[in-house]
């Protein structure tokens, strides 16, 4: 995924139950990039980090290695962790700013 914005609050990630409800809270493994311009990371709707500023043309990726759960920003690893359930994950978000958009996603 491709940030276009800067000044909307979105969240994106991986959620083995995507239909359960549009709120952030049910998203498995999530980057939550800020109004503010920080990026975030949410596991199961609990902050787990406050990363660092992000600019338009980042590029935001969650992987799934079967055993782990990788968080990149710009190719770079930023967290890992090893997964406690192997059910089946799917692409999931909560938009939460009007006009908020992701670009360049890919599953």
């Amino acid at each position: 995924m491709v940030l276009v914005s800067t000044d909307k609050a979105v969240m994106f990630g991986l959620n083995s139950d995507p239909s359960t409800n549009a709120s952030y809270t049910s998203l498995d493994y999530a980057f939550y990039l800020a109004a503010d311009g920080w990026v975030y990371i949410y596991e199961n709707g609990i902050l787990k980090s406050k990363l660092s500023t992000y600019k338009v043309g980042d590029k935001f990726k969650i992987e799934n290695d079967g055993i782990h759960i990788i968080y990149y920003v710009n190719d770079t690893v930023l967290r890992t962790m090893t997964r406690s359930s192997f059910s089946n994950l799917h692409l999931d978000s909560s938009f939460y700013t009007t006009g908020a958009s992701l670009t360049a996603v890919s599953f």
